[in-house]
Parts: C-alpha cells; sequence; structure tokens
C-alpha cells in the first residue's frame, strides 16, 4: 500500500514538472526567447517542492495523531 501511494506522489510530481515544462516550450515557440523556458521550468520544480512539502505535512501529523 505504501509503495502505491509513493508511486501517486511520484507520478505527481513528474506531472507538475512536465506540464510546466511544456508550458515554457510553447513559451520559448511564441517569443523567441530561451528564458521563458528557465522561467517556467523553475516555476514547476517549485510547485512540485510546494506538492512535496504539503505531501510531508500529512505525514508528519499522520505520524502525531498515531503517537
Amino acid at each position: 500500500m505504501s509503495s502505491e501511494k509513493d508511486s501517486k506522489i511520484r507520478q505527481t510530481t513528474f506531472e507538475i514538472i512536465a506540464i510546466f515544462m511544456t508550458i515554457g516550450v510553447v513559451g520559448v515557440v511564441l517569443t523567441n526567447e530561451g528564458g521563458t523556458f528557465v522561467t517556467w521550468f523553475w516555476m514547476g520544480i517549485g510547485l512540485a517542492a510546494t506538492y512535496l512539502l504539503y505531501r510531508l505535512v500529512i505525514i508528519a501529523e499522520r505520524i502525531l495523531d498515531t503517537t
């Protein structure tokens, strides 16, 4: 069960990054500026990190509730 949850978290994280990278690529095509991709890439990394921190808070709350 735990590995299924880990797999779902990993998949969601990669999906977030992939979506933002796709938006970055489209932005580069439309504006011809490489900085657009870099900006969207780092925004995706930031959102993925925020998601992972949120999951850690949920896990920590469950641990504290069981003790």
